[in-house]
Formats: structure tokens, C-alpha cells, sequence
């Protein structure tokens, strides 16, 4: 199914990387293995560099759940209400929060979010979505995970949540931590984000702004490391550098957003990760991402417009929470 538009191309291409290490992706630059990026950097006008992300009080190392939440909204973990890892409750609140997409949605804009992290549970947009990591793996959960339900029912095949890290990361295979048979994991996270991407190709419509999600290279990190002696992490930079080739080949955007939410080495997230815009736009931290965004599409500049929205009291539900949380013990988490 295509949604008829009056418009033509996408304006904005945002490809959010979770885990994404700014030094690693110099390194396969260099080796010449990722060319897409590479492309991007080189052009006259683009910045690019290290997107500084933030500890939460009482760990050791930046958390997906705050970061990409601080991310969509320019606010403190505390103003926004993923505190203590992000996780413990299993819940990422994203329906119950004003970000930056209602917002640009708000403008008239019409979005395609796929597989955003921390977008769990789905909610009306101008446009249509798909929730990202970490979403449950129930299945008859699966319309939570979409909006509209329309675009669930004819635009996405009926076996398209098995595509999702979420699912691969626990049903598919024995988790995502070092302990994992690595060349099961990656034949696996391989297969569902080409599966994904194909998807996309058959589902994009001209959105004026489309923001495409992938934890694969954070989950490669959790079992095989970034910069270790196996070759995965390579293989998952490549692959990465192709899925952002083939987005741009489809969407063919005015302008191109790489973020993360935090960096990856080792075993081990970092401070240190990545930021590119096509504009020269300068981000320094997870933080200037909402000012950028509000900016840029001419929305409020009162903070209070983005953080908890006191009329949405809606809350997951046990088996969710229950679902949510197996997931993060299978990535070592708990």
C-alpha cells in the first residue's frame, strides 16, 4: 500500500545509529570500506564529529534509554522521566512525551519513524511509524508497536516483527551479550535489517521527513565488541554504511542527519558518539539535537514545549513490562 502525497521528495533524512563510535568509523573510512559516509564527510559543507552523550547517576557507562529520550526532546533524564539506566521499569514512556516528531508533524510535515529507538508505544504522528528497541516481542502485541493501524494491516507483511532487533536479540537467538554464538547472532541481525530495509523501500512515500533507526552495531558490540580481534564489528560498519546508501538512494533527501546515542568500544558503551548533518549544522551533544530540530522547522522555543505530557496517564502493562525487561537481561543488562 502507497499513501497518495502532493508532495515530492524528502526534505530531511535522519539515520539514528545506536551505539555508533565515531573513531571506528574513521578507521573503516580509511580502509576504505565505508563510502557512503565517506561521501558525506567530504562534502564542502557537511560537520561531522564526536555527539558527546551523558552518565546516568549510579553507572558507569551512557544508557540507550535516556540518551535517545534526551535526544527527541533537548531535556535532563530527570525533566523527562527515563532516570536510573532508563530501564527499570521496562517502560520508554515515548507515548506519554512530546518530542521533537509530534512537534515537526505539528508543522504540517508528514514523517515516517522506523525503528527510532526508545518510540515504544506507537502514537499518532502525521504520518505513519513503527517502534523501535525496545519494543515487546509479543506478537499480539504487534498493533501496539504501529501507527495507523491501517498501515499495519496493509503495508507491513504479517511476520515483519520478527524482523525487529527486539525479537532477534530474544526469540531468534540465546541473547545479545558476549556469551552468544556470534555467527548465529550476526547471520540473524543480518538477515532482519536487510529484511527491514527492503520493507521500507516498498513503504516509503516522499515523507518529508523520514528517521530510520538501527541498533545493529550496538548489538554486534554487546557480543563481539567494537575494535576487538573478531571481524564482526567490521562487518557490521559495512553493512550499516550500505543500509545508509540505499536510504539515501531511495529517499533522495535535501539534507542528511547521522546521530547516536552514545559511542562503543570494546565490550562497552562510551561517551563518545557520533554526529553528521549535511547542512554544517555543529552538534556537540545529544543535547543540541531538539534546539536543532526546533530550529530548523521554526517550532516553540519554550523547553516546557518537549518532556512529559501530564494528560496521557497511559501505562504498559505487566506482560510488557515483563517483555521489556527479559529483553534487557539478554543484553546483559540486569
Amino acid at each position: 500500500m502507497r499513501y497518495e502525497a502532493d508532495y515530492a521528495m524528502t526534505e530531511h533524512l535522519i539515520f539514528g545509529v545506536d551505539g555508533l563510535n565515531h573513531d571506528f568509523v574513521q578507521k573503516m573510512i580509511e580502509k576504505g570500506q565505508m563510502r557512503t559516509f565517506e561521501k558525506l564527510q567530504r562534502r564542502r559543507e557537511t560537520y561531522y564529529g564526536e555527539l558527546e552523550s551523558f552518565i546516568c547517576e549510579g553507572y558507569q557507562t551512557p544508557h540507550t534509554g535516556p540518551n535517545w529520550t534526551s535526544l527527541y526532546t533537548g531535556l535532563k533524564p530527570k525533566e523527562h522521566g527515563i532516570t536510573s539506566g532508563g530501564w527499570n521499569d521496562g517502560d520508554s514512556k515515548f507515548h506519554a512525551l512530546n518530542t521533537v516528531w509530534g512537534a515537526i508533524g505539528g508543522t504540517g510535515k508528514s514523517l515516517y519513524l522506523n525503528g527510532m529507538p526508545m518510540t515504544y508505544k506507537a502514537k499518532p504522528i502525521n504520518g505513519k511509524m513503527i517502534s523501535g528497541f525496545v519494543s515487546p516481542t509479543i506478537k499480539s502485541m504487534w498493533d501496539k508497536c504501529v501507527y495507523p493501524d491501517e498501515f499495519r494491516r496493509a503495508g507491513l507483511p504479517d511476520d515483519y516483527i520478527e524482523y525487529t532487533s527486539s525479537y532477534v536479540a530474544k526469540i531468534k537467538t540465546d541473547g545479545a551479550k558476549p556469551s552468544t554464538d556470534t555467527e548465529s547472532f550476526w547471520n540473524e541481525i543480518k538477515s532482519s535489517e536487510t529484511s527491514r530495509l527492503r520493507i521500507f523501500n516498498t513503504t516509503y512515500d516522499d515523507e518529508h521527513v523520514v528517521a530510520y533507526g538501527t541498533t545493529l552495531v550496538d548489538k554486534i558490540g554487546h557480543v563481539s565488541g567494537i575494535g576487538t580481534e573478531e571481524n564482526f564489528d567490521e562487518r557490521a560498519y559495512i553493512l550499516l554504511d550500505e543500509i545508509l546508501s540505499t536510504l539515501i538512494d531511495t529517499c533522495e533527501p535535501d539534507r542528511v542527519t547521522i546521530i547516536s546515542d552514545h559511542g562503543f568500544s570494546e565490550f562497552s558503551h562510551d561517551l563518545n558518539g557520533y554526529c553528521l548533518d549535511s547542512t554544517g549544522r555543529e552538534l556537540d551533544t545529544i543535547f543540541d539535537f531538539a534546539p536543532y530540530m526546533r530550529e530548523l522547522y521554526d517550532l516553540p522555543h519554550d523547553d516546557s514545549f518537549f518532556g512529559p505530557n501530564e494528560q496521557d496517564t497511559d501505562r504498559i502493562t505487566q506482560e510488557e513490562e515483563d517483555d521489556i525487561k527479559d529483553q534487557l537481561k539478554n543484553m546483559g543488562y540486569f
